[in-house]
C-alpha cells in the first residue's frame, strides 16, 4: 500500500476536549439602570463632597494650631478648645 504522506512515527492530532458544563459568558446583557445606586449616588455624592471639604478643614487647623503652641492640649488652649469643638461635631459626622 502506498504512503499517505505522513511519516512512519507520526501520529493524528487529539481532538479538542469537549466543553463539560456550560460556557461562561464575560459580557452579558446591561443592566437596567433603575436601581437604588442610581438615586442615591447624586445625594450621597454632595453630602460626602461636604463631609471631605470640613475634615480637610479640620485636619489644617489642628496641625497649625499643634505646630504654633505645642502638641499637649494643658498649655495650648488653642488645641484644646479646637479638639473640643471636633469633638462635639463628632455626632455631626457619623454615616448616616
Amino acid at each position: 500500500m502506498p504512503c499517505s504522506g505522513l511519516g512512519a512515527g507520526t501520529e493524528a492530532a487529539a481532538p479538542a476536549p469537549r466543553s463539560l458544563g456550560r460556557a461562561l459568558h464575560t459580557s452579558g446583557a446591561p443592566p437596567a439602570g433603575h436601581n437604588k445606586w442610581s438615586k442615591e449616588k447624586h445625594i450621597k455624592g454632595l453630602r460626602d463632597a461636604e463631609r471631605s471639604r470640613l475634615f480637610q478643614k479640620l485636619a489644617m487647623l489642628l496641625h497649625f494650631t499643634r505646630k504654633a503652641g505645642g502638641p499637649n492640649p494643658d498649655f495650648n488652649t488653642n488645641l484644646a478648645n479646637l479638639t473640643e469643638q471636633c469633638r462635639s461635631m463628632g455626632s455631626w459626622l457619623q454615616p448616616f
